[in-house]
């Protein structure tokens, strides 16, 4: 089981206090198509990568802290991404 890829990850990066959160992306994930992404009320980004064989597809969001990197993979994936909520 350890060597297996998680079905659903969410990172948490302190927010950088200068940087963007698209100069965060490209640091994270050089080269990668980088596109504007809803999910309900959060407007944040899909991350492409065609570098990484999988998980090659992430989504990012920034609340007034923190960075949430978000990585589906799984069967219930979709379905995880779309609970994703950041309390304020």
């Amino acid at each position: 089981a350890k060597l297996e890829i998680p079905q659903f990850t969410v990172e948490v990066f302190e927010k950088p206090s200068r940087d963007t959160l698209e100069a965060f992306i490209s640091s994270k994930v050089p080269g990668a198509v980088v596109e504007e992404y809803t999910l309900g009320a959060l407007k944040g980004y899909r991350v492409r990568s065609n570098l990484l064989m999988a998980p090659n597809e992430f989504f990012f969001f920034a609340g007034s802290e923190y960075i949430y990197k978000l990585t589906p993979l799984g069967l219930y994936s979709e379905e995880m991404l779309k609970s994703f909520e950041i309390k304020q």
